[in-house]
């Protein structure tokens, strides 16, 4: 496999999956490989289309009115991302929601609130942080000072630029901002369970 590449889950009723398989070739180009496993289409690209793919669905679904359910990764530079993309179509196969995108973010969250292997989803999100108990107990700093770094540091005992440091790490390995509500909102949920 050559990376980096772009991995897409889909799920739909049998009766249109080639017809939204026709719309992501034209779309992204022909360069897609397709493969199948427990009723969700894998298919994987190396096309990183400059336009949104959520919004080019959403109209092709309201166009069509066909149901279908889609989920796309990060870029994957790597053997240890694209393993890791995998584990996402776990949380996607439970996914009750019908005419949804997902993107890495929206799919933790999802599976968060409905519960869906919180061990799981605690692992795709943390990544490498899973079982780390500095970062963790950054988090949970970040969350109690009300996501302010300065009160962040003070509680920790560390150095506002140190904490800054840290924190930008962990957004380069996770992509999650503990310094963005939504991100910080969402960890919260995660280590809450």
């Amino acid at each position: 496999m050559i990376f980096p590449i772009k991995l897409i889950l889909l799920k739909a009723e049998k009766a249109n999956i080639q017809g939204i398989i026709d719309f992501l070739k034209f779309y992204l180009g022909n360069s897609l490989k397709v493969s199948e496993s427990d009723g969700i289409k894998y298919i994987t690209t190396d096309n990183f289309s400059e336009h949104a793919l959520e919004e080019a669905l959403n109209s092709f679904s309201t166009d069509s009115l066909i149901n279908f359910s889609l989920f796309e990764s990060n870029p994957i530079r790597t053997k240890e991302e694209y393993n890791r993309a995998l584990k996402f179509s776990y949380l996607f196969k439970n996914d009750i929601l019908k005419n949804t995108y997902y993107n890495e973010k929206s799919l933790i969250n999802y599976s968060s609130i409905y519960n869906i292997d919180n061990k799981l989803t605690r692992k795709l999100a943390f990544r490498k942080y899973f079982d780390d108990s500095d970062m963790i107990n950054i988090c949970r700093a970040m969350f109690k000072s009300n996501l302010n770094i300065s009160k962040a540091a003070e509680y920790l005992y560390i150095h506002r630029n140190t904490l800054k440091y840290k924190l930008d790490n962990f957004l380069n390995v996770t992509n999650f901002d503990l310094r963005v509500f939504f991100d910080a909102s969402l960890l919260e949920q995660i280590l809450k369970k």
